[in-house]
C-alpha cells in the first residue's frame, strides 16, 4: 500500500511539473530571451552559441543542426541535477527549439533522444526512476518549447564521471499533420559540453 501511495504521489507531482513546463514553453518568446549566434567555419557547417547568459549549475553548449528549415534550435544545456559530492553528479539534458514556419507542428513530451560515445566522461546508467507522463504537445509559429532527457520513467540516468569535453547527438520528430501518427520529420543536433570536474568526497 506505501509503493501505491508513492507511486500515485510520483505520478501527480511529474504531471504537475509536465502541466507547468508545457504553459512555459508554449509562450511566445520575448525579445530578452535566448538568442544565436552563428559562425561560418572553413568547412560551411554553422555552429551556434546562445549569447544568453547561462544558468548556475548548467553546461550550455555549442551545437549545429540540421535541417534549418521550420524547426529553430535556440539552445542546448545539460544541468546538474543532483549533486551526488562522491566525484560524481548527475545530469540532465535540455534542447529548447521554437517553431519559425507557417504550420503549426505537432510532438510529444518525451521525444528527445540522446547519443553519447560509450567511452565518454558522461555514462547512461539504468535507474527505476518513478513513472512518466507524456503528452502531445502543438507549437503555432513563434511559440517555443523545451525537450529534456531523461524524464520521469525512462529508466535511465546521466552520470557525469569526471569534468572535460563531452559530445551528445540529440534527435527529436516532429510532423505538421494534427491527424498523424507518424512523424514525418526529424531534426538532429550535434552539441559540444565543456564540464567542470564534479566536487570529489
Amino acid at each position: 500500500m506505501k509503493g501505491e501511495a508513492v507511486g500515485i504521489l510520483m505520478a501527480i507531482l511529474v504531471a504537475a511539473s509536465l502541466g507547468a513546463g508545457y504553459l512555459a514553453g508554449n509562450e511566445t518568446r520575448s525579445t530578452e530571451t535566448v538568442t544565436s549566434t552563428t559562425t561560418i567555419t572553413s568547412t560551411s557547417t554553422t555552429t551556434f552559441t546562445s549569447t544568453a547568459a547561462c544558468p548556475s549549475g548548467t553546461a550550455c553548449g555549442t551545437f549545429t543542426y540540421a535541417p534549418m528549415g521550420q524547426v529553430r534550435v535556440d539552445s542546448a544545456q545539460a544541468m546538474i541535477t543532483f549533486p551526488l559530492g562522491s566525484g560524481q553528479e548527475d545530469i540532465e539534458f535540455a534542447l529548447t527549439f521554437e517553431n519559425i514556419g507557417n504550420s503549426p507542428i505537432h510532438f510529444v513530451s518525451y521525444e528527445l533522444n540522446s547519443s553519447i560515445a560509450t567511452n565518454s566522461t558522461v555514462r547512461r546508467e539504468t535507474c527505476n526512476c518513478g513513472l512518466g507522463v507524456s503528452g502531445e504537445i502543438t507549437l503555432n509559429h513563434g511559440q517555443n518549447f523545451t525537450l529534456y532527457d531523461p524524464v520521469a520513467g525512462d529508466g535511465y540516468f546521466y552520470a557525469l564521471l569526471q569534468g572535460g569535453t563531452v559530445d551528445v547527438t540529440f534527435n527529436f520528430n516532429w510532423t505538421t499533420d494534427s491527424q498523424g501518427s507518424t512523424r514525418s520529420n526529424s531534426t538532429t543536433v550535434s552539441a559540444r559540453f565543456v564540464f567542470a570536474p564534479p566536487p570529489q568526497p
